[in-house]
This record gives structure tokens, sequence and C-alpha cells, in this order.
């Protein structure tokens, strides 16, 4: 996403919601030089670093605003509300596996592990009931 972004390095998120699907609002918004986006993810659940993941959220959609504006005579999005990242069921488990290979510590591979089973388990269809 580096390319698309006006910030120079990734952050660290501590929060990463999962989802199934997302729909483009085709509207957007011209404001001073700068175009927002709105964006509606339907969620899977919701990943944090210290309590793991959660499907509480299942189902649920929710609205992420894009801002973008020009930086460096290039369009860049530069500021994402709420700001922490929405990734496909796919990413989420990749990077959850990537995480669980890397450590050691026994606590935290069973974190990841319930984070696995929970994921395998949900259906990322969209037209799923």
């Amino acid at each position: 996403m580096q390319p698309a972004v006006a910030w120079k390095s990734n952050p660290d998120f501590a929060v990463f919601a999962v989802t199934s699907r997302f729909d483009v609002d085709p509207a957007q918004i011209a404001e001073r030089g700068k175009y927002t986006v709105n964006v509606r993810y339907r969620l899977l659940g919701t990943y944090n670093l210290v309590e793991g993941y959660s499907d509480e959220s299942l189902g649920r959609a929710e609205s992420v605003t894009f801002t973008v504006g020009e930086v460096n005579s290039e369009w860049r999005i530069t500021e994402v509300q709420p700001g922490h990242p929405h990734v496909s069921k796919a990413a989420a488990l990749q990077w959850i596996n990537e995480k669980m290979a890397a450590t050691p510590d026994a606590a935290s591979k069973t974190i990841y592990q319930h984070a696995i089973d929970i994921l395998q388990k949900q259906n990322a269809s969209p037209f799923a009931k």
C-alpha cells in the first residue's frame, strides 16, 4: 500500500479488522483540493495484539473514510478514519501464521492458534447466511 499513501513508513497497529467484503461509495466529496471516499466493510471479526481474535463483530458493517490529496504532484491517501487496517481473511491468516511460526512463547502460540481456529471456521463469502 506504500505507493498509495502519503506517510513514509508502515505504522504499527494494535488492532486490525478482518473483513469478508467491501463496497466503495461511488460519490466522492471534493473539498479544498482533497477528496473524501467512503468505504463500507463487512466484518468477520477483529484482532487485538493483547487479546487475540474476536468474532463479536461478525456481520457488522463498518464505514471507513479515506481522504485523498495531492502530495508532490501525485494523488495519495493522506488520512484514514478510523485508522486501523481492514484486511481479508486470507491476509489475516497469513499474518497470524507468520507470527506463530516466529515466536517461541507458548502463550503467544496459544493465542495465535485460537485465532486461526476461529478464522478457518468462518465463511468469508458475502452471500453466506
